[in-house]
């Protein structure tokens, strides 16, 4: 039986952006974990690359969609993680939201697929989680729904990133 440790990280979305460098795991900045089994050890780190959604337009009819990404580094590299995400400040994965303070609150939601048709989640009750062993950055993929009335400014939400590995 393997040890597990698992680690959490945030990715802020400010504006219709996920700030780059807002991630924390445990007490971290930077997203390190360390797990130490009796036989073997792996380490692993997170990092993101902002998901920038740009200015949002209350008129334009299709949804406004960006790309992030979530890189995970680990020693040894064929060491198996899982990322999942929560549902961000509001705690609904099914409808994320943004608000800019007041009462407005901008729709979002995050995906695995380009399509944007499987939500990335806690793989709990809604949404999947995503498992691999690349090294390599893995792609968040973002959507604003188009037409939603909301007031000016800059509208926030922050999302745990959790990687169990």
């Amino acid at each position: 039986m393997r040890n597990r440790k698992k680690s959490r990280g945030t990715m802020g979305i400010w504006g219709g952006q996920v700030m780059d460098g807002m991630h924390r795991i445990v007490v971290a900045l930077s997203v390190v974990s360390l797990l130490v089994p009796l036989q073997s050890y792996a380490v692993c780190s997170v990092s993101t690359v902002a998901v920038n959604f740009g200015s949002y337009n209350v008129y334009t009819p299709g949804n406004a969609l960006s790309i992030g990404q979530i890189t995970v580094t680990c020693n040894p590299v064929t060491t198996s993680y899982t990322i999942a995400l929560n549902g961000g400040s509001y705690g609904n994965i099914a409808q994320r939201k943004q608000s800019a303070g007041g009462n407005d609150t901008l729709l979002y939601n995050l995906y695995t697929d380009p399509a944007r048709s499987i939500l990335w989640g806690d793989g709990s009750t809604n949404g999947v989680t995503v498992t691999s062993s690349s090294q390599s950055p893995i792609n968040v993929y973002g959507s604003i729904p188009g037409q939603q009335d909301v007031s000016v400014g800059a509208y926030s939400d922050n999302v745990s990133v959790n990687v169990t590995f």
